[in-house]
């Protein structure tokens, strides 16, 4: 985000920055921190984790987005993360929310111009400056990290940062076979998540079950990015999977409901970074067999526009726009989906094959 669209303002929120930048100054003086830096929706993230632990913890889900090979790109990132446990370290910073839950609602503030963001939980406190492209966070009692800080490390964080980029997260799934990508659009409950699995269990490429990127390409096409590797799904619910019941991270804390995979594991070649969206699926959990049929362009966009306000309630108007142009470019169809699971990938492949060859 442009920088002028701040004001140089003290806040507690900015206090807050300060400090836990300092605390991340010191923890990575004790010890040699541990770096990945990660290629995200056009833009380039570099993360340092004072603590071994923790980055064990908090970078699996992201790895499969750094550099092949192990390359490393020198210039300046657009977004650093800066990160130290508590614990190891022997520090604490700001003080953190009260309470011992950490599965519970964050404590969420901002400064007057929006500038800075400080998230207090239980467990850690992290602080953004979305002027200057910068994340810093401290954590503690790091071995019960919850699935969430695991399975989805920095969401919010992340969520801001592409939105200010003008790559506004979906609250969507998205597969690709053969260089075609269905994007999965539903609320909670819906089906995105099966959809997604069944389809990465049947040859597609897998980019998300959740939440992804929404980039615009310079034809007027549209791309989605994926973000995390991970899946969560309800332990029960494993049991249609069994290739990833033997790889899942069950719930530890009583307010967790469901299990976490980390695909890279179980598929790592399966992993896509980008995709053309192709077409829109709108799932429905139904009774019998998997169905097909064409929807409209508003019901799509409805769709579009409902899952990006479950993310960031205070969407502007340009990303409303921006859902609905996707709509209207992309064919969208409704997917029933039947008792048998393996209907389901059949099912979008055929129309994925049957759509018109895509102008390049």
């Amino acid at each position: 985000m442009d920088s002028a669209h701040f004001t140089a303002v003290d806040s507690p929120e900015a206090r807050a920055f300060d400090e836990i930048q300092e605390g991340s100054r010191r923890a990575r003086s004790r010890s040699g921190p541990r770096r990945l830096q990660i290629a995200l929706a056009g833009g380039t993230v570099a993360v340092e984790v004072s603590g071994a632990a923790l980055f064990d913890r908090i970078t699996p889900a992201l790895a499969h987005l750094a550099p092949a090979g192990g390359s490393r790109d020198d210039s300046e990132p657009d977004l650093t993360v800066a990160l130290w446990d508590a614990d190891e370290g022997g520090m604490v910073g700001p003080p953190p929310a009260p309470g011992s839950d950490p599965t519970g609602r964050a404590q969420v503030s901002a400064s007057a111009d929006g500038r800075f963001v400080l998230q207090r939980r239980t467990h850690a406190v992290i602080a953004q400056d979305r002027a200057r492209g910068a994340v810093v966070g401290w954590f503690r009692d790091v071995d019960r990290l919850p699935l969430y800080d695991r399975g989805r490390p920095l969401h919010p964080q992340l969520l801001l940062w592409n939105q200010d980029r003008g790559a506004p997260p979906l609250h969507a799934g998205l597969v690709a076979l053969a260089g075609r990508g269905a994007l999965l659009v539903g609320e909670g409950g819906s089906g995105k998540t099966t959809s997604a699995l069944t389809c990465l269990l049947h040859g597609f490429d897998f980019l998300g079950d959740d939440y992804v990127s929404l980039l615009e390409d310079e034809r007027g096409g549209f791309v989605g990015h994926g973000v995390y590797s991970s899946t969560h799904v309800d332990p029960d619910h494993l049991a249609h999977f069994p290739e990833l019941r033997a790889r899942a991270v069950d719930p530890f804390w009583e307010n967790e409901d469901k299990a976490v995979v980390f695909l890279a594991d179980v598929f790592p070649k399966r992993l896509a970074r980008k995709s053309p969206i192709d077409a829109l699926f709108l799932p429905t959990v139904r009774s019998g067999p998997t169905r097909v049929t064409p929807a409209s362009p508003a019901e799509a966009g409805l769709r579009l526009v409902q899952g990006a306000l479950a993310l960031a309630p205070h969407a502007g108007a340009g990303r409303v726009e921006a859902l609905f142009a996707l709509a209207a470019a992309v064919p969208a169809f409704r997917i029933d989906l039947g008792e048998n699971l393996a209907e389901i990938p059949a099912a979008v492949a055929r129309t994925l094959d049957a759509l018109p060859a895509r102008r390049r």
